[in-house]
């Protein structure tokens, strides 16, 4: 998908949000909110997503600011947070007729957890009615389907906190298919509250999960800024689970037939390129 006009708006909430967040003086946010409405302007075709060019507004910010990881505390808090409440997580799995769709729903309420585009991040509701949480664009079918005859599986993580639900999520399906080799893709250094190596190094996943950075700090996975290794894997798997918006936004003109995107669609220009409500939960096969 490409970047639209309601896309601006959006830039600068999300910029000044994040100026806020790391207390930056009045006049020192506006010259960087010149800064960021000069690099929009020298644009001239916007041929690519909007988290592509987020991407270079929040180095803007980081480097106007001389900041490495605004969110890092952020990060673990929501960690943490998750982690407590982990146990409750695996009982409502373990007690659902079919544990991996319920652990799915999971990972997609993790979704919320999202300082890049929305600053709600209450998921406890949602887990209260996880019985009744529908995905309005679901293929688990097919996911099965092609989950039977798959040797190698990769997810490409999106938030911290989030993280965790997915760790539920890969943690259920290897219980059902322990030949598989699991990838979790993470990002190479800090953007937003996207997780990092460093973000997990604490936590715990199945012995045959392996963790790999993606190489790039770009918001969303773009393949022409991956590391061989990462691309490796991404080619070899074959099924990929891909968490959020940002992910899905940068990889759903592939036409690949085993890329699932996983997420809470938030924002009116996804709904809109879906053709589906804001603020639902999706899980669909890319094609």
């Amino acid at each position: 998908m490409k970047m639209t006009s309601e896309c601006f708006p959006c830039f600068f909430k999300l910029a000044n949000r994040l100026m806020t967040h790391i207390k930056l003086p009045e006049n020192k946010k506006i010259t960087i909110m010149k800064d960021i409405s000069k690099f929009l302007s020298e644009i001239k075709k916007y041929n690519n997503s909007p988290a592509y060019y987020s991407t270079f507004m929040y180095n803007i910010i980081y480097k106007k600011a001389k900041i490495k990881d605004p969110y890092k505390k952020l990060k673990q808090d929501y960690n943490s947070k998750v982690l407590k409440i982990y146990p409750i997580l695996q009982k409502i799995v373990k007690n659902s007729s079919d544990p991996i769709y319920t652990s799915l729903k999971l990972s997609a309420i993790g979704n919320t957890i999202d300082y890049g585009v929305e600053t709600s991040l209450d998921f406890s509701l949602h887990i209260k009615e996880i019985e009744n949480l529908k995905f309005i664009k679901d293929d688990y079918k097919k996911f099965i389907k092609l989950l039977n005859n798959s040797n190698k599986i990769m997810l490409l993580a999106d938030n911290a906190g989030e993280i965790i639900f997915d760790k539920l999520l890969i943690e259920t399906i290897n219980s059902y298919y322990k030949n598989l080799k699991i990838i979790i893709a993470v990002r190479d250094k800090p953007v937003i509250n996207d997780v990092t190596i460093k973000d997990i190094k604490n936590i715990k996943f199945p012995q045959n999960a392996q963790i790999i950075s993606n190489g790039s700090q770009m918001v969303g996975t773009f393949l022409n800024d991956c590391s061989k290794i990462f691309l490796s894997h991404f080619n070899s798997s074959d099924i990929i689970i891909s968490k959020g918006q940002a992910n899905f936004e940068s990889l759903n003109n592939l036409n690949r037939k085993n890329i699932f995107f996983l997420f809470k669609s938030k924002c009116e220009v996804v709904s809109k390129y879906l053709n589906v409500p804001i603020n639902i939960f999706v899980f669909f096969l890319d094609f």
